[in-house]
């Protein structure tokens, strides 16, 4: 099965560390951040344009995996 996302890992200046967002149907809907540690990792989500429908297993499917991939 086709993935719906995929997981952007990268390194912002306005971060100390690795975030990763989410993009999915190829919008991006949010950045996970991990400034106050791994065990305190927050989601920041972008506007939501008007149109944007967003299935629930894609969105967990890739918060989990933004997880896993900022955890490493």
């Amino acid at each position: 099965m086709m993935k719906n996302y995929r997981i952007v890992i990268g390194s912002p200046v306005a971060y100390k560390e690795l975030t990763a967002e989410i993009v999915i149907n190829g919008k991006y809907v949010a950045l996970i951040q991990k400034e106050e540690g791994d065990d305190k990792m927050i989601i920041e989500l972008y506007e939501k344009p008007a149109d944007t429908k967003i299935y629930f297993d894609d969105l967990i499917a890739a918060l989990q995996e933004a997880k896993e991939e900022l955890l490493k």
